[in-house]
């Protein structure tokens, strides 16, 4: 082996072993763990999230020798990118909702009007520590020490098979749902990772990541849930399960064909940013 090789072996190692950590700890919470009074409800998201991000940020300082900021939280269009990520999850699942009305594969049981800002929030705060510590993770460290060793398209499979594989943890999963969970969050990896290719920056991907979450499940119920525990529309879903995913599901849409063909939306665009935005900095760094 050259020392060229063992060079770039050395990031995809240190990848590795975060992944194969994070996976341990997740694990010990969501399984022996997982009755343990401050790891329960949202106050656990948020311990469980400070955790996560604290010993990837150990990593990236102690054992990469790099700064926190060089995760992807240094962009002077941070807040701009974070409102372009919450649109385009708007988007994307509001897509998905309006061909499976056109359809007759989902029937709206209700509307939830009263408080529904203070709900939305309060969706957001739920998810905006999943979204942080996920991004933090899979974009931010595995991405870019997989990208030293492998190249960039190495790396957004490898970091989004490992994003895909990853949901199956503490979560019971039978049947069916074992083997197209994977694949198909995998594919939702690859949109996040495009979103942080933009500019290499996590802003972008944690507001689509929150924002697919929120709207996706909580606004516009794609997984069919009851009026108690949505924000907006109360659904059933009525469609074939091939092309709306489980319903009463973590996955919902994300097992189903119309939620993978917004994710393979979603990424084209992103894709066409980023080159719009790279050939936009190329052309700035000749003046």
């Amino acid at each position: 082996m050259s020392k060229n090789d063992v060079k770039s072996s050395i990031p995809v190692f240190r990848a590795t072993v975060l992944v194969l950590v994070d996976a341990l700890l997740i694990w010990i919470v969501r399984g022996p763990l997982a009755k343990a009074p401050p790891l329960q409800g949202l106050e656990g998201f948020y311990l469980l999230t400070i955790g996560l991000v604290a010993m990837t940020a150990a990593f990236r300082r102690l054992w990469d020798g790099k700064d926190v900021g060089s995760l992807g939280f240094r962009n002077p269009f941070g807040l701009r990118d974070f409102g372009m990520g919450l649109l385009l999850g708007f988007l994307l699942t509001g897509a998905i909702l309006l061909v499976e009305m056109a359809a007759g594969w989902i029937k709206v049981l209700g509307t939830r009007t009263s408080a529904l800002v203070p709900i939305v929030l309060l969706a957001v705060l739920q998810q905006l520590p999943v979204a942080v510590w996920e991004e933090t993770v899979f974009r931010g460290y595995v991405l870019q020490n997989l990208e030293l060793g492998l190249g960039t398209n190495w790396a957004v499979a490898l970091s989004s098979v490992a994003f895909g594989v990853g949901h199956l943890l503490g979560r019971t999963v039978s049947g069916w749902t074992v083997y197209v969970i994977p694949v198909t969050l995998s594919l939702l990896g690859v949109m996040f990772a495009s979103a942080y290719l933009v500019r290499r920056s996590l802003y972008l991907p944690i507001a689509l990541h929150i924002s697919w979450n929120v709207f996706g499940f909580r606004v516009f119920s794609l997984a069919g849930n009851p009026l108690k525990s949505v924000a907006f529309l109360a659904t059933e879903m009525t469609g074939p399960g091939v092309w709306v995913g489980l319903p009463h599901s973590d996955f919902g849409p994300e097992v189903g064909l119309l939620g993978v063909l917004a994710m393979l939306l979603g990424t084209l665009l992103l894709l066409k940013i980023w080159r719009r935005v790279s050939r936009a900095d190329a052309r700035h760094s000749r003046r």
